[in-house]
């Protein structure tokens, strides 16, 4: 599907990509307008982000707790949620930090806040 005019993105929807060199039709809100974009040329234009700063400012605070020695129930307590919340914001941050324990997540987080030496 290579889609050659905005006539042929109707609706401004987005529509299904089948292949990397698809392109992708959406409706621009500032303007209402329909566009159509080509799917490599907004890959190049968001490049993927890696570790910390791939995490929402909400995980990036329970993880600073959670480097800083607090349990779940303690950073709950300091953000006024539950430790149940705490424990789901924390499973993301694991799959996103591509971690496994609390413990691997502590070290990924000080390598990359740390300043480097040497």
């Amino acid at each position: 599907m290579v889609a050659g005019s905005i006539s042929e993105c109707p609706g401004g929807h987005f529509h299904k990509i089948e292949t990397m060199t698809d392109t992708i039709c959406f409706t621009d809100k500032k303007n209402n307008q329909r566009k159509v974009v080509d799917f490599q040329a907004l890959l190049a234009a968001r490049p993927l982000r890696s570790g910390i700063e791939n995490l929402t400012p909400r995980q990036e605070e329970i993880l600073r707790l959670l480097a800083k020695g607090f349990y779940y129930r303690e950073i709950g307590a300091a953000l006024g949620i539950s430790p149940f919340t705490v424990r789901a914001h924390l499973h993301f941050v694991y799959s996103k930090l591509g971690v496994k324990s609390r413990a691997q997540a502590v070290i990924k987080f000080h390598e990359q806040t740390w300043p480097q030496v040497g």
